[in-house]
């Protein structure tokens, strides 16, 4: 059994080393020394989406309550479905042999986990409208700047 811990310490330490996780730690002698943690590996970055589900059920069902236990469910699917999609988008741009992510990449990679049908266009449609809309409004605000520009140019 204590074989068994080790072979698993060393493997979390592997794992972390890749990650690039480090702890420091204090040494006998009184210097700080740099080990891994295990804690951090096991947690995960996980984001809360509760707030943003809560807002989208009160605009469609203003009556409508959800109790912890599904806000909980529904919240480690998006997790899992965001998740999902990064994964996938990895694994085109290191097949690809890209640097950059684009729409195009994660848009391909929705389309091989979300399956064929009315969910998969919706979703689609969605998601481009919501890049579109990103897009155009970060350009709004560049031309809103540019013309401030122009008109203090003018005025000096």
């Amino acid at each position: 059994m204590e074989k068994y811990r080790q072979l698993q310490k060393a493997k979390h330490q592997q794992e972390q080393k890749k990650k690039g996780i480090k702890k420091k730690e204090k040494t006998k002698g009184g210097s700080e020394e740099e080990s891994f943690s295990p804690l951090k590996l096991d947690r995960g970055i996980r984001k809360n989406y509760s707030n943003y589900i809560h807002k989208l059920l009160q605009k469609k069902h203003p009556n409508m309550e959800i109790s912890k236990d599904a806000m909980e469910i529904l919240n480690k699917f998006v997790n899992d479905s965001l998740s999902r999609i990064a994964n996938e988008t990895e694994k085109i741009i290191q097949n690809k042999k890209k640097i950059r992510m684009t729409s195009r990449d994660i848009e391909a990679a929705a389309r091989l986990i979300v399956p064929y049908g009315r969910i998969q266009k919706r979703a689609l449609r969605r998601g481009h409208n919501a890049i579109l809309r990103y897009t155009d409004k970060n350009r709004n605000l560049k031309m809103l700047e540019k013309q401030k520009r122009n008109r203090k140019q003018k005025k000096n």
